[in-house]
């Protein structure tokens, strides 16, 4: 509901040819697996695959040389060690993100046989998820303090994913940070972003909240579909889990949400056997084998099934878990219903809007520039958008005099709605640990809930944003 249905097809990231002949690392990873006030214990895992049994190699890292005696195929190698007066790991706003490196070297007697260099951060980071005094809680630990994240969902920032470049990962998490965000979801309906995303929100401070890619839909339980997830799952599990920046696995975007209130059963004509099926291959793949594998690969990450746990319908869900809240725009209330509608984490909420004429004219000519034109019902991809914008508008301001006023006034009502809502989960004494709202950026050029828009210009909810995220708590 926010940019065209183009599916993804061939390879489109770079393509190279490796060529080994005795034994090669496949991964490295660096984890810490305890803290003291002037210690940190940590953890150097290596795989390793080897053509031959019983070769002799030398793993070295930092002051380490480890010696193993080789199996043919993949080796595991996790070697603690410690680090005396540890510089921590911060998220933005909490301290600096600093960063540790290190090589893993693989040797045969004196001879190199691989390396890889790897950057790491120390810090802890641990999902509080228990019943308390309200319900249910859900907030994070970053070094043993409790942190409030703030921050927002992100989409791939093109439909053509190729065309993206460094530097506008580089720009666009970069506004992120100086909007005072400290964490951004990367929602299950996009992509595993490249490592370069990573990388940056490792230097800049940014958690990250990691959904697999399962998104608004069921999925198969056949041996061959779950091989392909299990390889998928594994795959990105042990390239990510090293990134200080990562703070959850979640298994999959609003599945749970629109299996019990979306009404799938009744629109796709569902038997209670196949109701039965359908459920039952949903638990085989987000409460066994994709957890399995997140506990196996990446133990010290903790894994959330699904997001939100709770349906903004339902009253009692606003005491447990998480929450996305669509009462504004999909159930049309008011902003008024942002105050008195807070979750204990409110992992998506937002209000569209249209990007700034600038951007209007790369699409458009004057002639489009009105609601009922063509263009603009084409550009508007939610079943309710222009009169959902428009209806706000008009509550807050007045009735737009032309199309560019529309436009100016459906970005001060985007920025007024987060401003509500925002405000309303930080002051909520410590019920809601968490805003992340829906979107930071853009697809494609056209309205929608982000508060950057495709060429990176910077609509007026983000000085909005910015100053919000930078209050404290009350």
């Amino acid at each position: 509901d926010w940019g065209p249905r183009i599916s993804p097809t061939g390879i489109y990231k770079p393509v190279r040819l490796e060529a080994w002949n005795t034994a090669r690392i496949q991964y490295s990873s660096v984890q810490t697996v305890k803290l003291t006030p002037d210690q940190a214990q940590m953890e150097a895992s290596i795989r390793f695959e080897s053509l031959e049994d019983g070769k002799t190699y030398i793993i070295h890292i930092g002051d380490n040389d480890i010696a193993i005696v080789s199996t043919k195929g993949e080796n595991i190698v996790d070697i603690p060690f410690t680090i005396e007066n540890p510089i921590l790991w911060w998220p933005n706003g909490s301290g600096d993100a600093h960063l540790y490196e290190t090589e893993i070297i693989l040797k045969q007697g004196k001879i190199i046989i691989d390396r890889k260099k790897i950057k790491y951060g120390v810090r802890t980071i641990k999902l509080i998820q228990k019943p308390d005094a309200i319900g249910t809680s859900f907030y994070f630990e970053v070094n043993g303090e409790p942190l409030f994240m703030q921050g927002a969902n992100y989409i791939p920032q093109d439909v053509f994913l190729p065309r993206v470049t460094d530097d506008q990962y580089r720009t666009l998490l970069t506004a992120a940070r100086e909007a005072n965000m400290n964490m951004i979801r990367v929602w299950g309906g996009g992509v595993y972003e490249k490592d370069i995303f990573y990388d940056l929100c490792d230097s800049l401070g940014l958690l990250v909240w990691q959904d697999f890619m399962f998104a608004c839909s069921m999925y198969p339980g056949h041996d061959a579909f779950v091989t392909t997830v299990k390889e998928e799952v594994k795959e990105q599990v042990r390239r990510l889990r090293s990134h200080p920046s990562l703070a959850i696995w979640c298994g999959n975007n609003e599945l749970e949400d629109a299996w019990h209130n979306w009404g799938w059963q009744k629109q796709y004509g569902l038997n209670a056997s196949d109701s039965t099926e359908i459920w039952n291959n949903y638990l085989k793949l987000f409460y066994g084998v994709i957890p399995n594998i997140v506990q196996r690969e990446s133990p010290h990450i903790d894994y959330t099934p699904t997001s939100p746990l709770g349906n903004w319908g339902t009253s009692k869900d606003y005491n447990h878990n998480t929450m996305h809240y669509w009462g504004v725009w999909h159930g049309r209330e008011s902003f008024d219903a942002f105050e008195k509608s807070v979750g204990r984490f409110m992992s998506e909420y937002g209000m569209q809007s249209y990007p700034d004429l600038s951007t209007i004219k790369t699409f458009s000519a004057p002639e489009d520039w009105h609601l009922d034109s063509e263009v603009m019902k084409n550009r508007q991809k939610s079943y309710i958008g222009n009169a959902e914008i428009l209806k706000h508008v008009m509550e807050h301001f007045h009735e737009p005099q032309s199309f560019e006023e529309f436009v100016s006034l459906s970005q001060e009502s985007q920025a007024l709605a987060l401003k509500k809502a925002i405000r309303a989960h930080k002051n909520s004494n410590g019920h809601c640990m968490g805003t992340l709202f829906w979107q930071l950026n853009d697809c494609w050029p056209g309205p929608s809930w982000s508060i950057i828009d495709y060429y990176g210009k910077r609509k007026k909810a983000y000085a909005v944003v910015k100053e919000e995220f930078g209050r404290g708590l009350d």
